[in-house]
């Protein structure tokens, strides 16, 4: 058994359910939004349940989850990167999103307890800085990840590096407010995660499309009738607006990776606008 007095340099991610209390509240009158409850809740459980290695550490409570993995085994960061990928594409998948932060520092990890001072960092940028349905890591903890979990090789390392930052973006959606030390986890844009080619990724995005216009529907002023808390009401829209941004900036992206087969330059700029037809309109009715 671990000595839990002693910590080891861990990378953790800290993830939560987006508007978590307003859905319940939600679902006091809406049999729709228990029944997403409880398929999220599913999915996060069986987060926590998948095997673990001597290395993967994954703790899960109420609406949340803790990944964590040693700081120098092998291309740790790139692992946790993928997990909290995968994550976010099957809780997607029933339109939920999930806000978090990443971490790396002092930890102590086993099958029923975390805690330390680099989990209540990732605690911390989940709820001070993240702010929208996006997962963040800062730039220093990046270029400390890559350093530390990658091998010395000069081929592993670049290789390494390239996987990372792969999957990962900045927010540069506002020109003129960009950190430019802040970076999220860029999951609409790892299509190989689901399918070696397109039709997968296109049928998945397409259901994640309704999940935004639903939440887009459900949440802005013009279309909410009712008594509930307008604060509340107005802060989950706003993260609506920006999952909207990041979302048309993907599937508009010319540059952007898509699963398209090696086929004719006609039949490939048709594939091309197929995703190009998914942009959701900027303004009220959002479809």
């Amino acid at each position: 058994m671990r000595n839990p007095a002693i910590y080891e340099k861990r990378i953790v991610a800290f993830l939560d359910i987006l508007g978590f209390s307003t859905m319940v509240q939600d679902s006091k009158v809406d049999t729709e939004m228990r029944r997403k409850i409880m398929k999220a809740m599913k999915i996060i459980r069986k987060s926590g349940e998948s095997e673990e290695s001597e290395y993967k550490k994954v703790s899960t409570f109420s609406d949340s989850a803790v990944i964590s993995y040693p700081l120098h085994s092998n291309s740790s960061l790139f692992y946790l990167l993928i997990d909290v990928i995968h994550l976010q594409l099957m809780l997607g998948t029933i339109g939920v999103m999930i806000r978090g932060g990443i971490a790396i520092g002092d930890c102590y990890h086993d099958e029923k307890i975390v805690f330390g001072p680099a989990m209540n960092e990732a605690y911390r940028l989940e709820k001070k800085v993240a702010l929208w349905p996006r997962v963040v890591i800062m730039e220093k903890t990046i270029e400390y990840g890559i350093t530390e979990s990658s091998d010395t090789d000069y081929y592993s390392l670049m290789y390494d590096t390239e996987d990372i930052m792969s999957c990962l973006k900045k927010d540069d959606y506002d020109k003129n407010n960009i950190d430019h030390n802040i970076y999220f986890v860029d999951f609409l844009r790892q299509p190989q995660e689901l399918t070696e080619f397109g039709d997968e990724y296109f049928d998945w995005l397409r259901r994640f499309r309704v999940a935004i216009v639903e939440g887009l529907m459900r949440y802005c002023k013009n279309n909410n009738k009712s008594s509930k808390n307008k604060t509340d009401i107005d802060r989950v829209f706003k993260k609506y607006r920006w999952l909207l941004n990041y979302w048309n900036n993907v599937v508009c992206d010319e540059k952007a990776f898509f699963p398209v087969p090696n086929i004719d330059l006609d039949s490939k700029k048709e594939f091309r606008k197929k995703y190009k037809d998914l942009r959701i309109r900027e303004k009220y009715p959002y479809y």
